[in-house]
């Protein structure tokens, strides 16, 4: 059916007209073809033929072209489907979403859960006072945050003290007081007492609703998210959203990523 994917919209539509008020008739010939002017008659008569030996009539033919049509309209530009994000100074002519307002609005219109993988936050406070009141507002509401939490040089400080400090800090200092906190992960690695055997949680991205991806180069910080020069695109795609939940997920599972407190 690859030639009647090819034809313009307007193409399809004066061929759905004509099946439909049968001007034209199965099986088609390239002569019957030659009065509306289209390009590679000769492969559209192969798929008018391969319909016709379906027992598609003149009408189911025209409702078919139809529904190309319509899926057509209902379907995204990948204009729409991808948006640039950005941090930083604006500029004239230059036109683009920025990375708190994006941040804010995926926090805000969440309905099922929420996925933030950090590297550094800092004045968490304000960077997630609107998830930490959506998820007041919604009990089902599912987050989870997976964050770096590291060993600084040659500390020699236990695993536990390292966690312990870091979650009394994120409560403090990174969470907004009195609204329930969301699950917390972060990569053991990053705290190996030998230095040549850490590694960092260094991606920052969020999913919401397993349909929404934001990836970014920015910390959520406020200089990340207002003031550093950073990029990001914001996906609407299941297919990206769920890939990258997936394999979040799948480091949770197997302990690759495990629980803060």
């Amino acid at each position: 059916m690859e030639a009647l994917h090819r034809l313009s919209t307007t193409d399809l539509r004066k061929l759905a007209g004509a099946f439909r008020s049968q001007r034209l008739k199965m099986p088609v010939s390239v002569t019957g073809l030659s009065a509306y002017s289209l390009t590679n008659a000769a492969q559209l008569v192969a798929d008018l033929a391969f319909l016709h030996s379906n027992c598609f009539s003149e009408v189911q033919t025209a409702v078919l072209l139809d529904a190309i049509v319509e899926s057509r309209s209902n379907a995204k530009s990948m204009d729409e489907l991808i948006e640039l994000v950005a941090s930083g100074p604006d500029l004239p002519g230059i036109m683009n979403r920025d990375t708190s307002v994006v941040v804010q609005q995926l926090f805000r219109e969440a309905q099922q859960n929420v996925l933030i993988v950090g590297y550094s936050v800092y004045q968490g406070t304000q960077v997630f006072a609107t998830l930490a009141e959506e998820m007041n507002k919604k009990p089902g509401l599912n987050v989870i945050m997976c964050l770096n939490v590291g060993r600084d040089g040659h500390d020699s400080t236990t695993e536990y003290e390292i966690r312990h400090r870091y979650m009394t800090q994120f409560k403090k200092k990174q969470w907004p007081e009195g609204f329930p906190l969301p699950k917390l992960y972060f990569d053991p690695r990053a705290i190996d007492p030998a230095p040549s055997k850490r590694a960092s949680l260094h991606a920052k991205c969020i999913v919401a609703d397993k349909r929404y991806a934001f990836v970014s180069s920015a910390n959520f910080t406020e200089r990340g998210q207002k003031r550093n020069i950073e990029i990001g695109v914001r996906v609407d795609s299941p297919h990206i959203a769920e890939g990258i939940s997936n394999y979040i997920l799948n480091l949770i599972d197997e302990q690759v990523l495990q629980k803060l407190v």
